[in-house]
Parts: structure tokens; C-alpha cells; sequence
């Protein structure tokens, strides 16, 4: 499963942006389950643990070409469930 880990880097931030941003997180990571495993399983995969486009191809044997389709595909889905 995917954790969704955030810190405070500035300590003059406000209470209202501390606020908002938790619920942004919180968001994003209910929208996060609303993807299949395998698009979670993705990004995890390139957001998460930080890995290449092309490391992941070298582990699954997925052309690289086709993880960034699938990859722009889940960021455009995932921008439209953050918009709802």
C-alpha cells in the first residue's frame, strides 16, 4: 500500500496552509485508492520509491514507451478525481 509520508519544512508556515495541506493529502491518497492495483502498483513504483521509467522497464520487461502512456493515462486520472 501505498504511504503517503509528508514533513513541515518551513516553520513560519500558517495554520490555514498546514490545514489545507493535510486535506490535500488526505485527498490525494483517497483518490489513490480509487485506482486499480496495478496503476497504484505504477505509481508507487516511479513517485514512491523514485524509480526511472527505464528501471522499472528493465525489471518488468514493460517497454518503457508504454509504462509513460500508462503513466500519463493514471496522472490524468488521478488529476480528475482531485478536481471532483
Amino acid at each position: 500500500m501505498i504511504e503517503l509520508r509528508h514533513e513541515f519544512q518551513d516553520e513560519n508556515e500558517s495554520v490555514e496552509d498546514v490545514a489545507i495541506r493535510k486535506l490535500m493529502v488526505e485527498k490525494l491518497r483517497l483518490c489513490l485508492l480509487q485506482l486499480d492495483e496495478m496503476e497504484r502498483w505504477l505509481i508507487d513504483e516511479l513517485f514512491f520509491k523514485g524509480k526511472s521509467e527505464r528501471k522499472v522497464e528493465s525489471e518488468t520487461g514493460i517497454p518503457q514507451r508504454t509504462i509513460n502512456d500508462f503513466k500519463r493515462r493514471i496522472l490524468n486520472k488521478l488529476k480528475k478525481l482531485m478536481e471532483k
